[in-house]
């Protein structure tokens, strides 16, 4: 016994798929060219339609198919209602679909070659639709070559493809060549709402643009995605079924494992990740909303409009604008940079929950030991000369501060009388007041000396050393070189290096053989970066020794005995 089974549905995609021009939606300057081309009559003889899947390019292809053989047309489009439109609409011979992913041999390309030659039965132009035409062979190619490039007059083909790079240029020489574009977000959205209103589905706007936003720019998979939706619904189109629909995560969870890998909360992260993973959710989809909601919190952060520009539910983007405001820009910014490789490394793992772990700890990492420490440190710098920085001086040297400079000057050793600070050993401090010395105060040149200064009571000159500014420069080569070369910044990472900012020079200094080896092979850069850092350019030295030498200390003071200054007490 045969049954007749009539199915009357069909997916939202095939019900209300465009059939004019009009209809279609933000594909504007294609819609223009290819009416124009009908309004004209000059109908160029091969096109090559590219772009994403689901952005419009079958549709547009049976569209202009239409238009160029009716009768009637209207501003370009097809009027529908006459014989060559219902005809098409029924389907006629004349306009030919191959879909090269099946039918991919230089057979079936002959055999279409074949039917070139016959005149079309109802319509003015036999137009021949090529879908995912990349996947034609070499020899397939070839042989439609010649036929595509001098076409009879009455034959129009239309290429279409989501790879274009796997086209031969000898095909794309040949064609009008035009790119889809992915359709907005807003684009989608409108046009789901209007679907669904003619559907007479309710629906929550927040759910449509949950829809919208996972469509990623594909009408028909957005399409899709509602339709399922939709049979997954009770009662009214929500938010939360379409995150259920989706195998999304939770916007609340996906804030607070967002708030804890900002804050360096390592095992509040790891612990949340685990939650997710023991309700079995995809973990490159857990670091895909979570990347997304560090880039919507970095929009909130830097942007007023920020409302229109995420796709958050209102009751969640006032939470996420609370999160942003406790963070700076450089700890989400960071955060972000690391997570959104996450992506491509979890397509070649097999351990994805791995790759997330590690992103998640470099984050916290970053977070606590290098970005948190190094800006408190400049804001104390900032600080300290904004209020004017406390000048010491010592009974046999004195130090002051100039804001860019630091000048020493020798003083008389300590008396012979004062018997215990000399029998201690000790030098006495007290601070004093110091008249700023102008900045174009010339200083000469130290002469080289054969011996070294007799080693006395005095505190040596080469204590004239810039503290705050070598910190500085040391954390600015650090940071500077952590993308351009990685060993480099891992050499000043650690105290295994030592920056000294001096008047007039910058010491590295080394201790193992290693650095110092690695470090000469860096010199150019080294030289770029100091010379970034301080306005006039300083000459610097890469010294391989922990201690100074009795020459260092000599060359120094002979340097700024001559360069003397006053001290009111």
């Amino acid at each position: 016994m045969f049954y007749n089974i009539i199915v009357n549905y069909k997916s939202l995609y095939r019900k209300y798929r465009p059939r004019t021009f009009d209809d279609v939606v933000e594909q504007g300057y294609i819609v223009k060219i290819l009416r124009n081309q009908v309004l004209s009559g000059n109908i160029a003889h091969a096109f090559l339609f590219t772009g994403t899947r689901g952005t419009g390019k079958t549709t547009l292809a049976r569209i202009f198919a239409k238009a160029i053989n009716c009768e009637n047309p209207v501003n370009g489009n097809p009027c529908g209602t006459c014989p060559a439109c219902q005809a098409l609409t029924q389907g006629s011979s004349d306009v030919f679909e191959l879909d090269a992913a099946s039918y991919n041999g230089v057979d079936n390309v002959r055999q279409l070659v074949d039917s070139v030659q016959y005149l079309p039965m109802t319509t003015k132009y036999k137009v021949y639709i090529i879908d995912e035409v990349h996947m034609f062979s070499t020899s397939a190619f070839n042989a439609l070559l010649k036929t595509i490039e001098e076409p009879p007059e009455y034959c129009v083909f239309i290429l279409a493809t989501t790879e274009v790079q796997k086209i031969p240029d000898t095909i794309l020489s040949r064609c009008v060549k035009l790119d889809f574009r992915l359709v907005s977000t807003k684009g989608v959205t409108d046009l789901i709402k209007s679907l669904l209103d003619k559907e007479k589905v309710a629906y929550d706007l927040d759910a449509i643009k949950a829809i919208a936003e996972a469509g990623q720019g594909s009408v028909r998979d957005a399409l899709s995605i509602a339709e399922t939706c939709i049979g997954a619904k009770d009662g009214k189109l929500d938010f939360q079924t379409v995150i259920e629909v989706l195998g999304a995560n939770a916007p609340e969870f996906i804030q607070e494992l967002s708030r804890s890998i900002v804050a360096g909360d390592l095992s509040g992260a790891l612990s949340q990740i685990n939650y997710a993973g023991e309700l079995g959710k995809n973990m490159a989809v857990l670091a895909r909303d979570v990347t997304k909601y560090l880039r919507d919190l970095l929009i909130i952060k830097t942007d007023k409009n920020a409302a229109k520009l995420v796709s958050l539910p209102s009751s969640t983007f006032d939470k996420a604008k609370e999160v942003a405001e406790k963070f700076s820009y450089e700890e989400i910014l960071n955060c972000l940079e690391i997570l959104s490789g996450c992506d491509t490394a979890m397509r070649y793992s097999t351990t994805p929950r791995y790759v997330l772990e590690t992103a998640v700890a470099k984050c916290a990492s970053l977070t606590r030991n290098d970005l948190i420490e190094t800006n408190a440190k400049i804001k104390q710098i900032e600080r300290k000369i904004e209020e004017g920085i406390t000048v010491t001086k010592y009974v046999n040297t004195v130090e002051y501060v100039n804001k860019t400079e630091i000048v020493t000057q020798a003083v008389e050793p300590a008396k012979e009388e004062d018997a215990a600070l000399t029998a201690a050993n000790e030098l006495p401090f007290e601070t004093v007041e110091v008249e700023e010395i102008p900045f174009d105060v010339p200083i000469e040149a130290p002469k080289p000396i054969e011996k070294p200064v007799e080693a006395t009571n005095a505190k040596p000159s080469y204590k004239a050393i810039n503290t705050a500014k070598s910190m500085e420069l040391k954390g600015f080569i650090k940071l500077k070189s952590r993308d351009v070369d990685p060993m480099l910044a891992a050499i000043f990472k650690g105290d295994d290096v030592k920056v000294d900012v001096y008047p007039r020079k910058v010491e590295l200094i080394v201790k193992s053989e290693f650095d110092y080896k690695m470090l000469k092979e860096k010199e150019e850069m080294l030289k770029s970066l100091i010379y970034e850092f301080c306005e006039d350019g300083m000459p610097f030295e890469i010294v391989y020794n922990e201690a100074k030498t009795a020459s260092n200390v000599g060359e120094f003071q002979n340097m700024f005995e001559k360069n003397k200054v006053k001290v009111n007490r």
